[in-house]
């Protein structure tokens, strides 16, 4: 009786730890509002974080449905609004790079330096050059950056975007993210967005 017990509590130990490690999938269509919020939840693994020296760089991963709700900027979308836009985006792999200061310096371009000619090579290398010192790894596939754009904020916020479109995947599979920074001294740094956090994004609730 005892073995029978012990062996059905195990049972349902294990039943439970699945529910948990499946929980994600259960998530249902959102609404705009709610959509974003779960994209920018850092808990969904949807942005990915590290601080080396006195920066803290954040990569966001953004679904093409995100990208078409940041253009409409509205609640109330419906689904031909949302498709229209995604045709615009699906072609691409989508990322915002920020690169922020540790301790929130007013402007993180100055940070570490004391003289106008080493903030202007930063400005410049942001602007032009940086769009070489990205890649997407996907499987053995190596994706060069096809576009970018530097956004700054000139001293209003302690930190830079990096808006990136990489040509899109072939396969589904982890995307290592690879920055080779050559400007704020932080050498090679890489991120892991995981498929299955991909694949775990809610659909987007419309009106029709």
């Amino acid at each position: 009786m005892l073995e029978k017990l012990k062996n059905k509590f195990l049972l349902a130990t294990l039943i439970a730890i699945a529910c948990f490690g499946c929980k994600k999938n259960t998530t249902g269509p959102l609404y705009p509002s709610a959509y974003m919020q779960y994209v920018l939840d850092p808990e969904n693994g949807l942005i990915q974080k590290k601080t080396i020296g006195g920066f803290t760089l954040v990569l966001q991963y953004k679904p093409i449905e995100f990208m078409a709700l940041q253009v409409l900027k509205n609640e109330n979308v419906t689904k031909r609004e949302i498709d229209n836009l995604k045709e615009k985006f699906s072609d691409n792999e989508n990322f915002t790079l920020r690169i922020e200061s540790k301790n929130n310096a007013s402007n993180v371009l100055k940070q570490g330096i004391n003289n106008k000619e080493a903030y202007y090579q930063r400005l410049d290398y942001l602007t032009a050059d940086v769009i070489q010192d990205f890649k997407l790894i996907n499987n053995t596939d190596t994706i060069f950056c096809a576009l970018h754009h530097f956004e700054r904020y000139d001293g209003l916020a302690p930190y830079v975007d990096i808006v990136l479109a990489f040509p899109k995947a072939r396969t589904h599979s982890d995307l290592r993210f690879e920055y080779d920074d050559h400007i704020f001294g932080l050498g090679k740094i890489k991120f892991i967005v995981n498929e299955k956090d991909i694949q775990h994004i809610p659909e987007l609730k419309t009106l029709y």
